[in-house]
């Protein structure tokens, strides 16, 4: 869908790439993988930005370079209040909470090209939005709490209400995740927490998770759907990160707490080089 737009980057990485996460690599071995990747799509580095994470639904919105005068010593976004958008404004008593730490920001929209979004991962779904005729990109991780706090449908508005957007001129790409045939919600910790302020949201018998396998990337789509986009323009990669631990990254493949403890993350990517 997105090779006819040659001034877009966009992708993955995997394994062959290595660990990008400041976290369980050290700073050196993060920082020059992550120089070699902007090599290998030949922008330069200082171009290249995160996001930091914490399963959030906030999204922030960029509309001009200066931002990057504000990253830090490992290209992480400091957003600023004014550039977040905290939506939708949900009850918590009907979805999990969301963690109160104002840094964190899990979705980013932007406007300007010559900026490219990385998105670290290992097994939440990293997803990338396009805006063909406004030029407008935006990216977000999408883990159990960011989706069931709906984010997918918190970046859809955000390209609505801060660039004017129209949802079906959205594009989409659901990038390499953990799948239903590995999302076991019997040994997730968080979906037991949560369990009840689901079903009480979305129902019990919802066939994203009544089977007992937590469908992220179809609970995703559904969202963007949702929220006008049309169906042919949301594309998932089909790619499932345990069923391909040896190409990617994997909490739930790693096993153990032990080796999750250690485990790498890879990267999706978006920007527009100037024209």
């Amino acid at each position: 869908m997105w090779e006819r737009h040659p001034s877009l980057v966009h992708g993955y990485t995997a394994r062959e790439l290595g660990n990008l996460s400041y976290r369980t690599a050290s700073r050196a071995e993060a920082t020059e993988r992550r120089v070699r990747l902007a090599g290998t799509l030949g922008v330069e580095p200082s171009r290249l930005f995160s996001i930091p994470l914490r399963h959030t639904n906030r999204v922030a919105v960029l509309r001009d370079e200066s931002f990057l005068s504000r990253l830090d010593d490992r290209g992480y976004l400091a957003a600023e209040p004014g550039e977040i958008i905290e939506w939708p404004n949900l009850t918590p008593e009907l979805y999990a909470e969301i963690p109160k730490d104002r840094e964190y920001i899990d979705g980013v929209v932007f406007n300007v090209a010559g900026v490219y979004s990385l998105v670290i991962t290992a097994d939440c779904a990293a997803v990338a939005f396009f805006d063909p005729r406004l030029g407008i990109c935006g990216n977000a991780h999408i883990g159990l709490v960011g989706a069931i706090n709906q984010l997918a449908k918190a970046m859809v508005a955000a390209m609505v209400e801060s660039f004017g957007s129209d949802p079906t001129d959205m594009e989409a790409v659901i990038f390499p995740s953990i799948r239903q045939c590995h999302y076991d919600t019997s040994n997730s910790r968080t979906w037991q927490r949560i369990r009840a302020n689901v079903f009480a949201a979305y129902g019990e018998r919802s066939p994203f998770y009544s089977s007992g396998h937590f469908d992220l990337p179809g609970f995703i789509r559904q969202q963007l759907l949702e929220a006008g986009m049309c169906d042919g323009k949301v594309i998932d990669t089909g790619i499932c990160t345990v069923c391909e631990f040896d190409r990617f990254f994997s909490h739930v493949g790693a096993g153990n707490a032990e080796a999750q403890a250690v485990e790498g993350r890879f990267g999706a990517i978006i920007g527009m080089r100037p024209m």
